[in-house]
């Protein structure tokens, strides 16, 4: 991975574009998910890719990945119940 594709944090250690990469395993399965998006990048079953995923170095293509925000359309009416009370999102504006 090239030095310009990551970025530096202060401790020195180079992140790749997507951010710290997390890899969960369960039996023969693993899966690596990014920082950056929460995206599946990798899930693999017995060594075999079972996702045409992306590289470490890489981020993600088409709408892999995007960060879903803003998010009210996402919940119904924008109303949800949180903490015994209810909260009501507010649509972005452009």
């Amino acid at each position: 991975m090239s030095s310009e594709s990551r970025l530096q944090e202060g401790d020195g250690e180079y992140l790749s574009p997507s951010g710290r990469q997390y890899e969960i395993t369960f039996g023969h399965q693993s899966a690596t998910l990014t920082e950056v998006g929460a995206a599946l990048r990798e899930y693999r079953q017995d060594g075999r890719n079972l996702l045409d995923g992306y590289g470490p170095d890489e981020m993600c293509t088409g709408a892999r990945g995007q960060s879903l925000i803003p998010w009210p359309n996402r919940i119904k009416a924008g109303s949800y119940k949180w903490g015994g009370g209810r909260l009501q999102a507010r649509p972005q504006r452009a």
